[in-house]
């Protein structure tokens, strides 16, 4: 798989792409008024990140009307692989974003991971695709309870 096919999934899914120095943006419009947006290399600018180096990627959903952010998250890759199966994993995770976000219903859900009494801390939001079998993240698992 190249970042070229993967542009060419996201134009088939009704994502608008434009192209900047050698960087693909795209932007999708959900149908429930949330805008999802993030961006990926060409492959001839990937071919010149050193991708032995820590290397991340990121993506954001916003409010289409009020461009406010709702979720934000990112994916770092650091020395535990090897530069081709960090590249390799880079593009399988905007592959999978890509495909989900264009193609299942998803929900942001917000919980709070610590409670003393009635107080709660440490409010934390997860992004969740209605599958087959159940609401899932972005890589398949099953959300922990909240």
């Amino acid at each position: 798989m190249t970042f070229e096919d993967i542009a060419t999934l996201a134009k088939k899914r009704g994502f608008v792409l434009s192209q900047r120095e050698g960087i693909y943006h795209l932007y999708f419009k959900c149908s429930d008024g949330v805008v999802a947006e993030t961006s990926l290399l060409t492959e001839e600018k990937s071919k010149l990140v050193n991708f032995n180096s820590p290397v991340s990627w990121e993506f954001v959903l916003k409010d289409a009307i009020t461009q406010k952010e709702l979720y934000h998250d990112w994916i770092e890759h650091y020395h535990a692989e090897t530069a081709d199966e960090r590249m390799t994993n880079i593009k399988l995770e905007i592959w999978n974003f890509v495909d989900k976000i264009s193609s299942l219903d998803f929900r942001i859900r917000e919980y709070c991971v610590f409670s003393f009494f009635k107080w709660k801390f440490g409010k934390v939001k997860q992004l969740e695709f209605k599958t087959e079998s159940g609401w899932r993240d972005l890589w398949d698992r099953e959300p922990s309870a909240a």
